[in-house]
């Protein structure tokens, strides 16, 4: 009896040194085993990802990578006039949908009871990453910083016309000019940011704040202009963009980031399924890459942690609004 009490005692001992051992080291390797067989258990035939912009703006990019990644899923626009109807319509068929911090914090703080629309409450909100805002302008004004930005504006008495593309788009844009102490006239372009940007390109319009991995395509083409990105450190793919905080001495409150929602409708089989395959993608170092390609920092935040980032996105809008007597109209 002594000897089979001590061989217990044994066995107890290594097993709580494994699970002192396991969360030292915060290995990955259980946590993606567990993934790997819910994959298996889990997997669908097919799924939906609904982007509630037109084709080409950062949202779309980043539905149609991870469609590349799991097969069995289509991606499908929704034009700016259906997005409610579409949202609401992805809700009630168990889907997916794609979008910035619009749909998440800004329209329900800048519209109250008129945005009757909770996703939060309909939805699982995953934030994948988030990507810094860059001040595009068109080649027109041969800016390539922020002081020579100025000058060309103040010198010329340009009427300073910039295209948005969103509510956080708009808000950004006011944030940054305040700073500079210049107005603008903002034009709104609702079908997303690939309409916004394509207006600077066309001389239609002289700015525009954008996320990077909206932009990252136009840049590469070479046909536009990026006098700043509101980051700490120079992007690694765009080394000769200069930083806000560096030209300015501080940085903007304004960010913005991109979630995936998932409808609380969807099956539960279904629901674990994605929530265990973003997790996955998160550590895919490939999937990573891509998204680091076209300016997206994998920043996965969720569960518990989902209501202490909204509380700061709140408050981080909240403050630049009221600094800047922004009204929802």
């Amino acid at each position: 009896i002594i000897i089979i009490i001590f061989i217990y005692i044994i066995i107890i001992f290594i097993i709580v040194i494994i699970i002192i051992i396991f969360i030292k080291i915060k290995t990955k390797f259980f946590l993606l085993l567990l993934i790997f067989f819910s994959q298996s258990i889990f997997a669908q035939t097919n799924y939906t990802i609904f982007v509630p912009y037109a084709p080409g703006g950062w949202s779309d990019r980043i539905g149609r990578i991870i469609s590349v990644y799991e097969k069995n899923t289509n991606v499908i626009n929704i034009t700016a006039g259906k997005t409610p109807k579409g949202i609401e319509t992805t809700h009630k068929n168990g889907q997916i949908f794609i979008a910035g911090l619009d749909w998440i914090v800004v329209n329900p703080l800048m519209y109250g009871p008129e945005f009757n629309y909770d996703v939060r409450k309909n939805f699982e909100v995953l934030v994948i990453g988030n990507s810094p805002y860059v001040f595009l302008t068109n080649q027109s004004l041969s800016s390539n910083n922020i002081k020579e930005f100025i000058n060309q504006i103040k010198i010329n008495n340009i009427d300073l016309r910039y295209s948005i593309s969103s509510a956080a788009t708009h808000i950004a844009s006011i944030e940054f000019l305040s700073k500079l102490n210049i107005n603008g006239r903002p034009i709104p372009y609702k079908n997303g940011a690939s309409q916004s940007i394509f207006a600077v390109m066309n001389n239609d319009v002289y700015f525009s704040t954008t996320p990077l991995a909206s932009a990252s395509a136009a840049l590469q083409s070479n046909q536009i202009r990026a006098i700043a990105i509101n980051s700490e450190f120079r992007n690694k793919q765009y080394p000769s963009i200069p930083t806000v905080k560096e030209q300015l001495g501080y940085s903007m409150l304004s960010k913005t980031y991109s979630t995936l929602n998932i409808s609380k409708n969807m099956s539960e089989r279904d629901f674990v399924y994605w929530k265990n395959f973003i997790i996955k993608l998160s550590m895919d170092e490939k999937f990573i890459n891509d998204m680091n390609h076209i300016g997206l920092e994998i920043d996965l935040i969720k569960d518990r942690d989902i209501e202490f980032w909204h509380t700061n996105q709140v408050k981080m809008f909240k403050e630049i609004i009221n600094k800047n007597n922004i009204l929802a109209d």
